[in-house]
Parts: structure tokens; C-alpha cells; sequence
């Protein structure tokens, strides 16, 4: 009787030790890391980018004041979030009708819907005001329109366009643009 409760309680404990393997087994594959993991995605347009452009301008003038006339000029820009931020801008061209070159500083808010994806791009829209100086002072308001593509996370290229009103109804003008736009 001996023998056979000995041979039992064996039997017994070799069942429950391979029960147990098995357990181990399984819980240690289920710790096991995925093999390709899903890393997030870095946005192309921070909520928050301070920027500075460097941009070539070509003015369609008209009136006793504006002319036809290429330039170039640098802006200062910062998104508080996302869609919306603001920008200071000097630009400086050979279109004066007085015949010395006119520079031109601007102030304007900013909206823009990134699209993130393949192609990083966001379409914009802005508004302002400022103003244009040499020989002959005037003021101006502006509004515009255009559109910045991300080549890296650090810089982006971007064309735009604004029709600027001066207190003068024969003294229109309308900028183009076209540049770099270097984020820190």
C-alpha cells in the first residue's frame, strides 16, 4: 500500500509540475514586445512655431504712387496654436513713382488649416495693415491669401498673394511672394 501511495503522490507532483511548465510558458509569451510597433506621428504644423522668412516679392502697381516692381524682403512669423497666429514683415523694392526705393513694413493675423499627410501643406488667409515709406509716406490695409508646403519639420516653402488699399482709391498695388520659411 506503501509503494502505491508513493508512486500516487509522484505521479501526482510530475502531473502538477508539467500543468504549471505549461502556465509559464504561456504568460511569458504574452509579455513579448509586437514586432512592429505603430510609432506617433509628429505633425507637420506645431501648435506653437515661431518662423522666419526670406522671400522674393514682385509688386503690380497703379496710381500716382505705385509701380511694377521686383524685391524681396524678410517676416517674422508665430503661431500661437495650429490655425492661428501672426506675422511682421519689411519689404524692399525699386517701386516708387517718385524714383527712390520703397520700403514697406506689415503687420497681419493668419489663419491656416494644415493638412498633414503624405504632402504636409496648409492653405492660408490673412489681414493687416502698415505701411510704405521713402520720399512719400502712406498707409495701407491689406488682404491675402496662399499657401506653405513643409519640405522637413524645420522648413517649409510658401507663395501668397494680397491686394493693398491705400487711403487713395488710384493708389492700389497687389504683392506676390515667394520663399523660405525657417522654423525654430
Amino acid at each position: 500500500m506503501k509503494k502505491t501511495s508513493v508512486i500516487s503522490c509522484l505521479t501526482a507532483l510530475l502531473l502538477v509540475g508539467t500543468a504549471t511548465a505549461g502556465t509559464t510558458a504561456k504568460s511569458a509569451k504574452s509579455f513579448k514586445q509586437p514586432k512592429n510597433p505603430i510609432e506617433p506621428t509628429v505633425p507637420c504644423f506645431a501648435d506653437h512655431e515661431l518662423s522666419i522668412d526670406t522671400f522674393a516679392s514682385y509688386q503690380l502697381g497703379s496710381g500716382d504712387y505705385f509701380e511694377d516692381a521686383f524685391g524681396g524682403g524678410i517676416a517674422l512669423n508665430c503661431f500661437w496654436n495650429r490655425y492661428f497666429g501672426f506675422s511682421l514683415e519689411g519689404n524692399w523694392n525699386d517701386g516708387a513713382s517718385l524714383g527712390s526705393p520703397l520700403h514697406s513694413v506689415a503687420g497681419s493675423l493668419v489663419l491656416r488649416a494644415p493638412i498633414e499627410g503624405k504632402l504636409c501643406l496648409a492653405p492660408y488667409v490673412f489681414g493687416g495693415g502698415g505701411g510704405h515709406f521713402d520720399s512719400k509716406n502712406v498707409a495701407s490695409g491689406h488682404v491675402g491669401g496662399g499657401v506653405e508646403v513643409r519640405v522637413t519639420q524645420k522648413v517649409g516653402i510658401f507663395g501668397d498673394g494680397r491686394a493693398v488699399f491705400t487711403g487713395n482709391d488710384s493708389d492700389t498695388l497687389g504683392l506676390f511672394r515667394l520663399g523660405v520659411r525657417w522654423l525654430f
